[in-house]
């Protein structure tokens, strides 16, 4: 009777050292599937490949400040970032500074979402002759500039490196568009003359989807940017 109880005894320790080793086994199979498999990005992976600035990271606080100035007079001063978006910063100066905004317009006014400005042609197909590069992580640049309201970033068309001279300037948050534009500066005063450019009355235009055509587009008298001393380069074109 004994023996008979000391080899059962001994079965289910055989059967649950087993089991163990099954469970253990099982266990590693199975985090080896997730890492093999697990199409969730890991932290940090989103931005390990992407080119990051290395251009303008000395400037300390000497931020670049443009000013858009209106035609009636309002401004609106930006605080713009070209230690993260160099070429794109280096772009708007060069505009900016050499009168190429002097008598545009904000084309296009979007309320809720974001107020365009910078065409030569008003409609949003111009172009300064040429484009630059995209600066945003979607086309492998690292850009950590959120677009929230009072962000300016630069607009272009499906084709990633098409931005040249046209911008927008946000008026509310809006995430999806992180990662997909170059957003270069934001807002420091002035925020309450772009809340009063978007409620500039809009129509439908024909043959457009969207309801943002101004009745009577605002005008930009002058962008200028203050570069504090410090020299900006022509940018570098593509096109």
């Amino acid at each position: 009777m004994n023996l008979l109880k000391e080899y059962k005894f001994t079965i289910i320790f055989v059967l649950a050292i087993v089991l163990i080793i099954a469970l253990l086994v099982f266990g590693e199979a199975r985090k080896e599937i997730k890492k093999d498999y697990d199409l969730e990005p890991q932290a940090g992976q989103e931005t390990k490949n992407l080119i990051e600035p290395t251009k303008y990271q000395d400037i300390g606080e000497n931020y670049p400040i443009a000013t858009i100035t209106m035609e009636n007079g309002d401004e609106i001063k930006l605080k713009l970032y070209p230690n993260v978006a160099p070429t794109t910063v280096e772009n708007f100066i060069y505009l900016a500074n050499s009168g190429f905004y002097d008598g545009l317009t904000f084309h296009r006014i979007y309320e809720g979402f974001m107020i365009q400005g910078g065409d030569p042609k008003g409609d949003g197909t111009g172009n300064p002759g040429y484009s630059i590069v995209g600066e945003f992580s979607n086309n492998g640049y690292k850009n950590e500039i959120k677009h929230e309201k009072g962000v300016i970033s630069m607009a272009r068309s499906d084709q990633k490196d098409s931005a040249g001279c046209q911008f927008f300037i946000m008026t509310e948050d809006n995430s999806t568009l992180d990662g997909n534009y170059a957003a270069f500066g934001k807002v420091i005063e002035g925020i309450e003359i772009v809340e009063k450019l978007e409620k500039t009355e809009v129509y439908q235009k024909e043959g457009s989807i969207e309801v943002t055509t101004p009745v009577v587009a605002p005008i930009i008298k002058n962008i200028s940017v203050e570069t504090f001393g410090i020299e900006y380069s022509q940018p570098e074109r593509i096109s």
